[in-house]
């Protein structure tokens, strides 16, 4: 993403928040990082199809306004419960990815 030009702000992994990757900090949660750096644009999800619903709606609710669901599987119901909290919070989300039959 960076080689393309892609600011990347921050990166979230619960529990291992506090280093820096490449220049980048990591923070525990989507809010952390909000309430570090003010606001943040888009939040990319790259996490197993189980983790989906609940990083996308931290990072929805921490006011982040464009989700962008990269893993396919997700279950429907998570991507109803997904779609419920962008319209709650006035955000949006792309994808779940998924396979074509």
């Amino acid at each position: 993403m960076r080689e393309y030009g892609t600011n990347v702000v921050a990166g979230v992994t619960p529990g291992k928040g506090g280093p820096t990757v490449m220049g980048v900090t990591v923070f525990d949660t989507p809010q952390a990082a909000v309430d570090s750096l003010g606001q943040i644009d888009i939040s990319v999800l790259f996490v197993p199809a189980a983790g989906v619903k609940d990083a996308a709606i931290s990072a929805i609710e921490a006011g982040i306004k464009l989700t962008v669901l990269v893993p396919d599987r997700v279950p429907v119901w998570d991507a109803m419960e997904i779609a419920a909290a962008a319209k709650a919070h006035g955000a949006r989300f792309v994808g779940p990815n998924t396979l074509a039959c």
